[in-house]
């Protein structure tokens, strides 16, 4: 800890100091670090920084992202290119009088440098850092190699280093010798404090992450849904007429949540008939005919979900393509 505040005094709390970290991606992976340990294991108090118009440093040592969102927050290189790349907070209020932005405090972790875009297989670089969604799992891992060591000294599983970016939780172990006993669940799970000594058995529980380009995300999200809404129109359509449904579908903005991460909505237009909206609103698919003006509250009485007379929500594509069945003849009826 010492020879760390040695190195580097308080170069990561000065404008200069923090700029010299901003040459590469490994570069900011360690301010991040030392203002991290300088504030929680240090208790040190620190400056509050915007970096590259795009990340807030706190006064308590965290690094977030400063995203748009749906409440007038915006970006503030986005608004003016030519801010600084290290602003404190009060000279960036000066700088852009009036500014809105909000602060992404969770789902947002910097890529380490030994990561790829598990889509394009790129590595992440200083320039595109800001453009990431992360997903995370948890597995299990048998602790067997550190058997007589405190749980709290296990940063890091060795096969994982400078592989796979992965938090080890130390608040909970996991043991078949702890199954409805010693304090564990019927699973072999238990609540433990952190100097607690690892035995034969016992299992963590790890986070490991998954990091994608922002822009790979989108255009994965936008062909894989698009795929599919083609084909519950194409499956709807196929009792109805022995043939091929003449259809398009474009996408438009997802109309319940526009951010980049939620699919897009699509708009399908059918050859006798006005336009459908059809998209994913959180666990269900809306459906929308309400261009038609024709009221088809009468085809779905018995179904238990939010409808009107222009429409409807289904819970999976299944059900989706058997709202569609109906909709589609019933406006090809009324269309003629």
């Amino acid at each position: 800890m010492s020879s760390i505040k040695n190195i580097y005094p308080v170069v990561y709390d000065t404008s200069h100091g923090i700029d010299s970290f901003l040459n590469d991606l490994d570069g900011l992976n360690k301010l991040k670090d030392l203002r991290h340990e300088a504030y929680y294991e240090r208790k040190e108090s620190l400056n509050e920084y915007i970096i590259f118009g795009r990340f807030r440093l706190d006064t308590c040592g965290n690094f977030s992202i400063i995203n748009k969102d749906n409440y007038g927050g915006i970006v503030p290189i986005e608004v003016n290119p030519e801010i600084p790349r290290v602003i404190s907070y009060d000279d960036l209020k000066r700088y852009l009088p009036g500014i809105k932005y909000s602060i992404c405090s969770t789902g947002y972790f910097l890529p380490p440098v030994y990561v790829q875009c598990s889509i394009c297989e790129e590595f992440f670089n200083i320039k595109n850092c800001h453009d990431v969604v992360t997903s995370s799992v948890t597995e299990h891992y048998l602790l067997d190699s550190f058997v007589g060591k405190e749980i709290k000294y296990i940063k890091q599983i060795p096969e994982y280093v400078n592989k796979i970016k992965h938090f080890v939780s130390h608040d909970i172990i996991g043991s078949d010798n702890y199954i409805n006993q010693n304090g564990g669940n019927q699973k072999g799970w238990k609540h433990i404090k952190d100097n607690y000594v690892i035995q034969h058995g016992d299992k963590a529980s790890i986070t490991k992450f998954n990091f994608i380009h922002n822009s790979c995300n989108k255009i994965n999200i936008i062909e894989s849904f698009l795929q599919e809404f083609k084909s519950i129109f194409a499956e709807a359509y196929l009792p109805i007429k022995n043939g091929s449904l003449e259809f398009t579908l474009n996408g438009i903005e997802n109309r319940y949540c526009p951010c980049d991460s939620c699919p897009p909505w699509y708009i399908a237009k059918i050859k006798g008939i006005a336009p459908i909206i059809i998209g994913w609103r959180k666990s269900v698919i809306n459906i929308n005919w309400e261009k038609s003006g024709v009221n088809l509250l009468h085809l779905f009485e018995s179904e238990n979900v939010t409808k009107d007379e222009f429409l409807i929500h289904a819970y999976g594509y299944k059900k989706a393509k058997e709202y569609l069945s109906a909709i589609i003849p019933a406006l090809l009826t009324t269309s003629k």
